[in-house]
């Protein structure tokens, strides 16, 4: 396990599940923020299960955990965040723009798929993953 991001909510972690035989990312939280986000998830978890495309560019949340302190939440982990696959991709690009525009695009439809049920109070590159579906060319 090693630490993949840090903001003002939390730590988030590379992990291995072995029972889920996948890797994931662990967040580690404070209760309160921890519990307002477990919230959030779920309500996106249960409308994913309804109709899968309101959630299609929401992180999946596979569990938690309820500590002392804190709370531990399992979530899908993304490929890469913004900044990364911009850097990584984008920046050796031949056709910049048509990277770009189509990562913004992918960024925007997020931010407004949240937004129509939520508020995401940590809007930065970082908290954006990009899944291997929308690496292939789903935005």
């Amino acid at each position: 396990m090693y630490v993949i991001g840090k903001g003002g909510f939390g730590t988030v972690y590379h992990a291995y599940w072995p029972l889920k035989k996948k890797c994931t990312a662990f967040k580690s939280t404070c209760k309160f923020g921890g519990k307002r986000e477990i919230q959030v998830l779920n309500y996106f978890n249960n409308l994913g299960k309804l109709n899968p495309n309101e959630n299609k560019y929401v992180a999946e949340m596979y569990g938690y955990v309820e500590l002392k302190e804190k709370i531990v939440i399992a979530l899908e982990l993304g490929q890469n965040n913004l900044r990364g696959y911009y850097l990584k991709n984008i920046l050796k690009s031949n056709n910049r723009y048509l990277f770009s525009t189509k990562l913004l695009k992918g960024a925007a439809k997020a931010l407004e798929q949240f937004h129509k049920h939520g508020i995401h109070l940590d809007i930065k590159a970082d908290n954006f993953i990009i899944s291997q579906e929308q690496n292939e060319g789903d935005n």
